[in-house]
């Protein structure tokens, strides 16, 4: 799409949207991001409002391969690690419940799957990434559904969820 009629979509002008896409300014991520509907926008939204922080990381790197197929065989190899990283911990997670309640080799288990987990979700998020871009999917509506089917099982509440997680990290800080 051009700049002009992005920026029309957007309410920015073709100059602004050219400034945000060389980084020299910020524009209206959440605007932005409702126009675009683009997997790798809603990443890079994520990435840059936690600084990458719990964000999956996004593969632009002179070695990555970005075709559906290397991305899935990608995401299956770093899915089984994480996999065969968490059946080890299993038997650590049993019982304990706070950092006093396991031994260093359990506190050695638990930290390969928080070193594991986070490579899967990278491989897991530059497949949706790969999968709607390729096959004109919207993430937009993917994620409206997923969200919709957890809220139905009952595993998400309605409602703001910052202000819930806020509200939990300052009861635990008092």
């Amino acid at each position: 799409m051009p700049q002009a009629d992005f920026g029309a979509e957007t309410g920015y002008g073709k100059a602004a949207i050219g400034h945000v896409e060389t980084g020299r300014r910020n524009g209206d991520t959440l605007r932005i991001a409702g126009v675009a509907d683009d997997a790798g926008v809603f990443q890079a939204i994520q990435a840059d409002a936690t600084g990458g922080v719990m964000a999956d990381a996004i593969l632009t790197g002179p070695k990555v391969r970005l075709d559906c197929l290397a991305v899935a065989t990608k995401t299956l190899e770093e899915l089984r690690e994480a996999v065969t990283a968490i059946e080890a911990a299993i038997p650590d997670l049993i019982n304990a419940t706070s950092a006093e309640d396991i031994t260093d080799t359990a506190r050695s288990r638990i930290a390969r799957v928080l070193h594991e987990a986070p490579e899967a979700k990278t491989g897991l998020g530059a497949l949706i990434r790969s999968l709607c871009e390729t096959f004109e999917f919207s993430p937009t509506a993917l994620y409206a559904d997923h969200l919709a089917e957890l809220r139905a099982k009952g595993f998400v509440a309605s409602g703001t969820e910052v202000a819930r997680h806020v509200h939990r990290v300052r009861r635990q800080s008092a």
